[in-house]
């Protein structure tokens, strides 16, 4: 079986990958993205200087999370039947917030409540309607503001709004636990203990921790 690498620039960790793939796999190739062509024409076409990337049996993804978007439209093109341990739409859902929750809701897992608007007016409305506190963000920002009541929201959500940015506006969660996991064992829990002097969303204290039965389930 033939294995294609797909990264950004030759790192520690990818030259120590190639090594062991060339154990594995019959032929290891490593392609940077920044130097493929991908063609839209009566059929759609990957290419690495003269190589055709769909000949590959399994496409390996090392793409940096700032490229996400194009990571998933990238790895999108090739056949369903290709193996390939990251999926396309894995770049999304670990990229995109909002895009998760989503994805999370539609398959019935319960998730926090959150709004997003490019409008001011539209902002306004969710405002009203909310329950505080709440935190306000840009969707490109991993930190936001907590407000407090309507008056510090629709000042904050029409500063963002003003800058050209859509906002989000989301529960604001208290000690929040996250889990980590490769399918099917929880490899650690971690908790944030929120203070209540935070006024930024910050990272807060990160301890590990043990989690209920319910989470676990």
């Amino acid at each position: 079986m033939s294995l294609c690498i797909l990264g950004y620039e030759k790192n520690e960790s990818d030259l120590r990958l190639l090594e062991e793939a060339k154990k594995k796999f019959e032929s290891v190739f490593f392609v940077p993205i920044n130097r493929i062509g991908i063609g839209l024409k009566d059929e759609f076409s990957i290419t690495y200087r003269t190589t055709d990337m769909f000949k590959f049996e399994a496409i390996l993804p090392r793409i940096p999370k700032k490229h996400y978007s194009f990571a998933y439209q990238l790895l999108s093109l090739f056949p369903e039947d290709r193996f390939m341990p990251v999926k396309p739409i894995s770049y999304l859902i670990a990229n995109e917030r909002f895009f998760l929750l989503t994805v999370l809701r539609k398959r019935g897992i319960p998730t926090i409540n959150m709004h997003m608007t490019g409008s001011v007016k539209s902002a306004e409305r969710i405002l009203e309607t909310i329950d505080y506190p709440v935190m306000i963000r840009s969707p490109e920002k991993k930190t936001g503001i907590l407000v407090k009541n309507y008056n510090e929201g629709k000042n904050i959500a029409e500063a963002i709004i003003n800058l050209g940015h859509h906002v989000l506006i989301e529960d604001c969660i208290k000690n929040l636990v996250s889990v980590y996991f490769a399918e099917p064992n929880i490899i650690t829990c971690v908790k944030k203990k929120t203070k209540e002097s935070d006024i930024i969303f910050s990272k807060g204290e990160l301890k590990t921790c043990k989690i209920d039965i319910e989470t676990e389930q």
